[in-house]
């Protein structure tokens, strides 16, 4: 789940077991990590190189063509080498499988206190689903909080 229409991930309240969850679920490769944050207590913790998505279960976030989008998110880095830790997202349709294209933020590398990066972007035709990505590409670490996902204007 991220900050769209109306709510921002933080990553601070956990998902209750045993309910009805109607967000982003993330996969693979990040860990919760509970001393560093940008804010609050907790922070998404990728270690290249690898990444952080919601899994095929999670709630993707529907997307007009017509519309214009800025997914954004504060980063930490600690090493990180090689093309670097960036956002990502892909357009996909139904079948999560089916990419239409992918969009990157500006990437970065070495060691950086929080930066706020971001991307934007504007769906292909036939209204896709835009998953989010925490990305290092290379060695190193990433920490990713507050991400956010909103429309935005012309």
């Amino acid at each position: 789940m991220i900050r769209c229409r109306g709510v921002e991930n933080d990553f601070e309240t956990p998902v209750p077991a045993g309910t009805l969850y109607n967000g982003a679920l993330w996969s693979r490769g990040f860990q919760l990590d509970t001393r560093v944050a940008h804010s609050g207590s907790r922070s998404l913790r990728v270690r290249g190189p690898d990444e952080a998505e919601p899994i095929h279960g999670g709630t993707a976030i529907y997307v007009e063509t017509a519309k214009r989008y800025r997914l954004s998110a504060w980063v930490r880095t600690r090493g990180v080498t090689g093309v670097g830790a960036y956002l990502r997202v892909r357009e996909v349709f139904y079948n999560w499988r089916d990419e239409y294209a992918t969009h990157r933020s500006k990437a970065l590398t070495g060691d950086n206190d929080w930066t706020r990066i971001e991307l934007e972007f504007q769906p292909g035709p036939g209204d896709p689903f835009g998953v989010p990505g925490l990305v290092v590409e290379g060695r190193g670490t990433a920490w990713f909080d507050d991400l956010e996902m909103v429309e935005i204007g012309d």
